[in-house]
């Protein structure tokens, strides 16, 4: 059992550091994991943005990691929807200067 958590730690860790330098705006990276009574996993991620911003993935799977993996493929695609809404505003801002 110890085993099993210092992986399940350790993947966590990997998550919010790639979290962190992918999306270095993010002012606070949470990540859980909870055991169902089904034998299930659900992890959740929550990603706090700025201007009251708050991303959010909650996924379920029988593995510990398969669960994990697919709750932070979820964060990614929102951090990269907001970087290109986020890009788009400076682009339209930039045309109307020139």
């Amino acid at each position: 059992m110890r085993d099993e958590k210092r992986y399940l730690n350790r993947d966590i860790y990997k998550i919010k550091n790639h979290i962190q330098k992918m999306f270095p705006h993010a002012n606070e990276v949470d990540v859980k994991v909870h055991k169902l009574s089904n034998g299930e996993f659900r992890s959740s991620i929550k990603v706090f943005v700025p201007k009251k911003k708050v991303l959010i993935a909650q996924k379920r799977d029988e593995d510990v990691k398969k669960c994990l993996e697919k709750s932070h493929l979820a964060i990614v695609r929102q951090v990269h929807r907001i970087k290109t809404k986020w890009g788009r505003r400076k682009n339209r801002h930039l045309s109307l200067v020139v």
